[in-house]
């Protein structure tokens, strides 16, 4: 064996998981560019204010003005946005998994940027259904990374722009304040050790009510072109009408909620292992109810 050929195996070796990441990201990087110019059959629920646009106020306004500046750009740059939400999930992930005691390991590293990069049903979101659910789960993520770091009222404020660009995550984002509100006053020994920690709280508190106002005022402000606060519990995006029966309003949920569902089951389950085949079956359940309908053959 000649020296350099020995040179390149042991180089390799060294290196076998940086080369797979490498082959990951691109991988992710050569799907997602050839599916750019495919979009699924309900697109125009996202680009147009008609009855099925559940966007928020803020996304529908940023649309139209990109509709009428950039007409024939529009569905590329959202679909770029919701391609640097994709990989920025992955990168947060394993932030958050260095911030836990023991850290994370490289191996472990690499196949938490593979699951969230090639997940099923983050491609069929971010590439089919031109879903913006990757950049709203950034900025959950940040806010939980923050937290950790003490960063409570940035943690607030971060957390709730996710709703400010898609209403659904609002239930979501209630859940994880009340919890970090009702933890920090809770807290007797911080309180003891910092004396404006009771301001700190109340401060996050009354910012977190004051973005929910807000959210409720603008999403309520174009009443007469059937835009409201909460649309989204009673009106089936993809149909672009009410809800007929449970079992639909079942269905219309999974629809909106399929990303957030696939992701957190996904990131939970490299914790524990008891959730690994539930997080499965829970994407293979998402791409069944939501794949066929966004991959249909009279897809644009």
């Amino acid at each position: 064996m000649l020296k350099i050929e020995k040179t390149i195996i042991e180089w390799t070796n060294k290196y076998i998981l940086h080369i797979a990441l490498g082959f990951v990201i691109f991988a992710g990087c050569w799907i997602r560019l050839s599916g750019r110019n495919y979009i699924g059959i309900d697109y125009h629920f996202s680009l147009y204010d008609i009855p099925g646009n559940c966007h928020s106020f803020l996304f529908r306004h940023a649309v139209n003005f990109l509709m009428s500046v950039h007409p024939d750009s529009v569905i590329d740059i959202i679909k770029f946005f919701a391609y640097i939400g994709d990989y920025g999930v992955a990168l947060l992930t394993v932030l958050l998994f260095k911030q836990k005691r023991g850290g994370i390991t490289l191996f472990q590293g690499f196949l938490a940027v593979t699951a969230c990069v090639l997940s099923p049903v983050s491609l069929l979101y971010s590439v089919t259904g031109m879903r913006i659910d990757s950049i709203c789960m950034c900025l959950i993520l940040l806010s939980l990374l923050l937290h950790n770091k003490g960063w409570f009222i940035t943690s607030v404020f971060i957390s709730s722009l996710a709703a400010f660009l898609l209403p659904s995550f609002w239930p979501i984002i209630i859940i994880m304040n009340i919890m970090w509100i009702l933890s920090m006053a809770q807290s007797e020994k911080t309180q003891k050790k910092h004396p404006f920690s009771y301001i700190k709280t109340l401060s996050g508190a009354f910012l977190f009510l004051a973005l929910l106002i807000v959210s409720i005022y603008l999403e309520n402000l174009e009443l007469s072109s059937g835009y409201y606060w909460g649309k989204i519990f009673v009106m089936n995006p993809p149909a672009g009408s009410s809800y007929s029966n449970p079992l639909s309003w079942l269905s219309g949920m999974l629809h909106v909620y399929g990303y957030s569902l696939a992701m957190f089951s996904l990131i939970f389950s490299f914790t524990h292992k008891k959730l690994r085949v539930p997080a499965l079956i829970i994407q293979l359940l998402i791409l069944m109810s939501v794949g066929w309908y966004q991959t249909a053959p009279f897809a644009l």
